[in-house]
């Protein structure tokens, strides 16, 4: 067995046996709130994310949504316009249902992200065109 497989299946089982919680590590003025609609999500996203300009960029990253169904997560990270801002998600099934955590990506990180996206648009589209 390949000594990476076999480290990954290692980490796996110490995730299961040490009942990883999802939560462990965030900020204690972090929002949890149980999932209701996208739009709910999506306000959410924007208090931190408005917080985090205020704070020059410091502090709270993070939203906590509980029982958010299966689909509304795969459709928020297939389109991931629908929050209004770029963000990463974590999830954890429990067996009260998905617990996700998203986090925001603050407004430098932002800008830098889609001046990244844009170089790589313009050299795949050079790169398409014969350039």
């Amino acid at each position: 067995m390949n000594g990476y497989i076999y480290q990954i299946e290692l980490s796996r089982q110490a995730l299961k046996m040490t009942g990883y919680d999802i939560m462990k590590g965030l900020p204690s003025d972090c929002p949890v709130i149980d999932y209701t609609s996208v739009r709910a999500v999506k306000r959410e996203v924007e208090r931190v994310y408005n917080t985090l300009i205020e704070n020059q960029e410091s502090g709270n990253q993070f939203v906590v949504v509980r029982n958010m169904p299966e689909v509304v997560r795969l459709a928020i990270e297939k389109n991931r316009s629908l929050l209004g801002h770029n963000f990463r998600l974590g999830t954890q099934g429990t067996a009260q249902g998905t617990t996700v955590v998203i986090k925001v990506i603050p407004p430098s990180c932002e800008r830098l992200l889609a001046t990244f996206s844009d170089m790589i648009t313009s050299k795949v589209n050079g790169v398409n065109q014969g350039e």
